[in-house]
């Protein structure tokens, strides 16, 4: 599964399939940061400080991360963070609805007029070769409430979107979370990318959008 996948799950509530009441505008911007963070997985883009670098000129393997690449490239390799952010962020409303249904053709959601509710809970989503591995919520709550738990990559990525869109409240009881916040985070810091994205997200705050995706920054 993709970032933009897990994240998309950790945002639903399991019980009504709705999203869980998170300002939209940052929902839509952490999914850019999923997007982005995936192409950076990929080796696809590299990303320096405040700047995202373009290293393939398309992504032959995957329509929506080729979509996303060429959004964000308008013609140059180079890039400022929050103006890829901004550019992907403008198509949020599409990208959470592509995103929706790649879950529902993978068996793991099923559509119920504007609800999405999880097929099977407690899931376990399968691999590349097979293997099955939790599904992303109780992951994400395993890691965050046992101190002992060393978080994989992959993992630090999760807890670095879930930060930037203040999603890990809901995941949680309230004492849990009074338990876990300062541990998450620590683990979301681990990522310097994910964290540059918590606060690139929260740097553009109310900006406008269409500025930011045209270079216009004060």
């Amino acid at each position: 599964m993709t970032f933009a996948e897990e994240l998309i799950l950790l945002a639903l509530d399991p019980d009504t399939g709705k999203f869980q009441p998170l300002p939209r505008k940052s929902l839509e911007l952490s999914l850019a940061g999923a997007l982005l963070l995936e192409m950076a997985f990929h080796g696809i883009i590299d990303t320096e400080p405040g700047t995202v670098v373009v290293l393939e000129e398309s992504v032959r393997r995957s329509q929506f991360l080729d979509a996303a690449l060429q959004t964000i490239r308008e013609g140059s390799d180079r890039i400022p963070l929050r103006q890829a952010l901004a550019r992907l962020g403008l198509q949020g409303n599409m990208l959470i609805g592509r995103t929706l249904r790649r879950l529902v053709d993978q068996g793991i959601l099923s559509q119920k007029a504007d609800s999405f509710l999880w097929i099977k809970r407690p899931m376990r989503h399968p691999l590349a070769d097979g293997e099955l591995y939790d599904n992303v919520v109780d992951r994400i709550r395993a890691l965050a409430l046992d101190p002992e738990e060393i978080p994989s990559p992959h993992e630090v990525v999760l807890v670095a979107l879930g930060e930037a869109c203040k999603l890990h409240r809901f995941l949680f009881s309230v004492q849990e979370y009074a338990q876990c916040r300062e541990r998450l985070k620590a683990i979301a810091a681990m990522d310097f990318v994910g964290q540059a994205i918590i606060e690139a997200v929260s740097s553009i705050g109310e900006r406008s959008l269409l500025e930011l995706a045209a270079g216009e920054e004060p």
